[in-house]
C-alpha cells in the first residue's frame, strides 16, 4: 500500500511540474510593456543607436525578435505614446494587443548616423531575413499574425515624408482590426503584396497628407513594375489571394483601395471589399486592375472630388476597372456625390513607363457579373445616373457615348 501511494504521489508531483512548467512556458511567450519600459534584458541601451528618438523602436524590437525566437506569442501595449523611426519586424505566430490610448507615430529622424530612419512602423518579415536578398517567395513568408486594438488606438503617420503603417509581404492568416489610420504621407497604411487570407476589420482610414497614393494597396512583388522594394522578396510576381476588408472607413483620402500595377496574368483572386464607407476621395476610391472574382458589396461611396468633363483619363468615379478585372460581383452598394457610379476600360501603360513592355490587359465579364452591377443605388448628385463597361476595351474614351457599345444601361 506504501508503494502504492508513493507512485500516486510521484504521478500528481509529476503532472503538476509539467503543468507548471508548461504556464511558465507560455508566460514567457507573452509580455506588456508601455512607453517607459526597457528593452528586454536591456538589450541595445549600450549601443550608439540607443538614444531618445530610437528608444521605443528598440525596446519593441527586442521584445518582438526574442518572441520570434520562441516561436511566438503575444505583445501587449499599454496605453501611451510610442515613436518609431524604423520597422518592428512580425514574425509568424505573434499578435500585437494595442490597449486603449495606445498612439503610434511614424518618425522621421534617429539623430544618428549609425542608425537610418525607414519608411514602414511594422513589417510583417522575421528580422533575420529583412536583409538577406530573394529569401521569400510565394506565400512562404510569415503567417498567424494578428495586428489588434482594444478600445481607441491610433497609427499616426504624419511625423514622417513618406510612410507605411503595416506591409504584409508573402504572408498567410494575418489579421488587422480595429485600428485608427491617419494622416498618410506618400504611402500606402496597409500594403498587401504576395499574401493569401488576409482580413482588415473595422478600421478608419483618414487624411491624405501629400502624395498620390491610396490607404490600402494590393501588389504583386514584380521587378519590372517596382511596386514593391522588400529586398527579401524573390520577385516572383506572387498575386494576392483571399483578402477581405470589412467594416472599414476611408475619409478625405486620395484614393481608398487599389492596384495600380499589374503583372501579366497574374491575378488578384476573392478580394472582398464589404460594408465600408468612402467619403470625399480625389479620385476613384476603389480602383481595381487584374482582379479576378471580386466582390464589392454593402458599401457607400459618397463624393468623388470634381470631374474635367473634357478629360475621363482624370478617373473621377466612385470603382474603376481599369484593366483585366474578370467576373466581379457590384452589388448593393450606393453611390452619391460622384460622377458616375463605376466605369470599365482596358489598361496598358503607355510609352516611356518602366512596365510599358507589358501587353495590356482587358476585362472580361460574364452575364451574371454584368447583372450584379445592376443592383446598386444611386443618391444624391450623380452627374450621370447610369453605369458604363467598355467593350471592346480601348486605351482611350472620347466624350461620346457612342463609345459605350457592348454595354450601357440606365440606373433602374
Amino acid at each position: 500500500m506504501k508503494k502504492f501511494y508513493k507512485i500516486l504521489f510521484l504521478a500528481v508531483l509529476g503532472t503538476t511540474l509539467c503543468l507548471s512548467a508548461s504556464r511558465s512556458s507560455e508566460a514567457k511567450k507573452n509580455f506588456t510593456v508601455s512607453p517607459s519600459s526597457k528593452p528586454y534584458k536591456n538589450k541595445y541601451v549600450k549601443t550608439p543607436v540607443y538614444n531618445k528618438y530610437t528608444r521605443h523602436y528598440l525596446m519593441l524590437r527586442s521584445y518582438l525578435d526574442e518572441m520570434s525566437k520562441r516561436g511566438g506569442g503575444t505583445l501587449t501595449l499599454k496605453k501611451g505614446t510610442y515613436n518609431l523611426t524604423n520597422a518592428l519586424p512580425i514574425s509568424s505566430n505573434i499578435t500585437v494587443i494595442l490597449k486603449d490610448g495606445v498612439v503610434m507615430n511614424k518618425t522621421n529622424n534617429t539623430h544618428t548616423k549609425k542608425l537610418k530612419a525607414g519608411h514602414i512602423m511594422f513589417e510583417c518579415v522575421r528580422s533575420s531575413r529583412l536583409k538577406k536578398k530573394n529569401s521569400i517567395g510565394g506565400y512562404g513568408g510569415e503567417k498567424n499574425i494578428r495586428i489588434a486594438g482594444e478600445g481607441k488606438v491610433v497609427m499616426n503617420l504624419a511625423k514622417c515624408n513618406k510612410s507605411e503603417a503595416i506591409r504584409v509581404p508573402h504572408c498567410s492568416n494575418v489579421t488587422i482590426e480595429n485600428i485608427s489610420f491617419t494622416n498618410l504621407r506618400d504611402g500606402h497604411f496597409i500594403e498587401i503584396t504576395a499574401a493569401k487570407d488576409v482580413t482588415v476589420t473595422n478600421c478608419s482610414f483618414a487624411n491624405n497628407k501629400n502624395g498620390e497614393r491610396c490607404a490600402i494597396n494590393l501588389d504583386t512583388p514584380d521587378k519590372v513594375t517596382n511596386g514593391f522594394n522588400g529586398k527579401y522578396s524573390k520577385f516572383d510576381k506572387t498575386p494576392d489571394l483571399n483578402v477581405t476588408i470589412q467594416n472599414c472607413s476611408f475619409t478625405n483620402l486620395y484614393r481608398g483601395i487599389d492596384t495600380h500595377r499589374f503583372s501579366p496574368n497574374k491575378y488578384h483572386t476573392n478580394v472582398q471589399i464589404l460594408n465600408c464607407t468612402f467619403r470625399n476621395s480625389v479620385q476613384s476610391p476603389i480602383m481595381m486592375e487584374n482582379w479576378k472574382n471580386a466582390v464589392i458589396r454593402g458599401n457607400t461611396i459618397d463624393g468623388v472630388q470634381g470631374w474635367n468633363g473634357n478629360d475621363i483619363q482624370k478617373e473621377k468615379f466612385g470603382i474603376f476597372m481599369r484593366g483585366g478585372v474578370i467576373d466581379p460581383v457590384i452589388s448593393g452598394n450606393t453611390f452619391q456625390n460622384v460622377y458616375m457610379p463605376f466605369y470599365a476600360k482596358g489598361h496598358k501603360e503607355p510609352k516611356g513607363d518602366i512596365a510599358a513592355s507589358y501587353p495590356a490587359t482587358y476585362n472580361s465579364f460574364s452575364p451574371a457579373s454584368i447583372e450584379s452591377m445592376k443592383q446598386n443605388s444611386l443618391g444624391a448628385n450623380a452627374v450621370l445616373r447610369y453605369f458604363a463597361i467598355n467593350n471592346p476595351d480601348t486605351l482611350y474614351i472620347a466624350k461620346s457615348d457612342k463609345h459605350y457599345s457592348s454595354y450601357y444601361f440606365a440606373q433602374p
